[in-house]
């Protein structure tokens, strides 16, 4: 089975696809720029450069440098130092809504009639819309809800903060483990020191069925629909690394947006 490449915490920028699936890498900033390379899912790119408005992430492939959407990739190492680039390239002419026409002469006549003008040619145009890019999660943005740091023995035992989830990301991209849909930024960050206790759970209840998906220390996304014969979410890591865990939580069903607590814990007594 393919698998996406774990990416590094510390260390200089990197990106990769966020996806099983070869990205573009543009010329510019933005979807009307011309493609220059691709980056397959098994490739890592070094970071560059960042747009003003953070959208587009510069990188170096094969010697190439190039563009590539946040909306499809993911980021490790140090990223809050890239400078920001603005390009000094025109943009070029939009690719969308582009006419295709179809000539239709009011009479039969030769090609050397309608070179004559004999008769008029009447367009017809059909456009074709490009989509947009499709949200995806992205642990390089600030946690909405903020951020804790916490070492093992930590008090009050579990520590708690209030989280709204939902979102337009549709985790199922992820692996087929995971469901929902969640905010591209994390929900929450919490940067753990390990010691003596054996497991770290994190757990959310709230007023509907929900999701959880945890970006670990490693770099690898893991995720869960619901436990303890709830429809709450509960993830748990046994000898947990210290690290950063990056915390998404999702709505089972799009469009919903749910109230709840999301629960860190190193008692197994404490659950949903």
């Amino acid at each position: 089975a393919v698998v996406l490449p774990p990416l590094p915490v510390v260390g200089p920028c990197v990106l990769a696809t966020a996806a099983l699936a070869t990205i573009n890498v543009r010329s510019g900033p933005g979807l009307n720029f011309s493609v220059v390379a691709q980056l397959s899912a098994q490739q890592v790119a070094s970071v560059t450069g960042v747009s003003p408005d953070s959208l587009w992430w510069q990188v170096t492939v094969s010697g190439v440098t190039g563009w590539v959407s946040s909306s499809v990739a993911r980021l490790g190492g140090n990223c809050a130092t890239i400078p920001v680039i603005t390009p000094t390239s025109a943009v070029p002419a939009p690719p969308t809504d582009t006419p295709t026409v179809t000539p239709t002469l009011s009479d039969p006549v030769s090609t050397e009639e309608v070179g004559a003008n004999t008769a008029t040619p009447t367009a017809t145009a059909t456009f074709t819309n490009t989509p947009g890019p499709v949200a995806t999660l992205n642990f390089s943005l600030p946690p909405t809800y903020g951020s804790t740091a916490l070492t093992s023995g930590f008090v009050p035992n579990p520590f708690t903060v209030g989280i709204t989830a939902g979102g337009p990301a549709n985790v199922s991209y992820l692996g087929s483990a995971c469901s929902g849909y969640a905010s591209s930024a994390p929900s929450f960050s919490v940067n753990y020191t390990s010691g003596a206790f054996p497991t770290l759970r994190f757990y959310f209840i709230g007023g509907g069925d929900t999701t959880m998906v945890i970006n670990t220390p490693g770099g690898s996304y893991v995720c869960v629909d619901d436990s303890f014969g709830t429809l709450h979410p509960t993830l748990d890591f046994s000898s947990p690394s210290s690290g950063r865990y990056d915390v998404w939580i999702g709505s089972f069903a799009p469009g919903s947006a749910i109230g709840g607590t999301l629960y860190v814990t190193e008692n197994t007594g404490n659950h949903p």
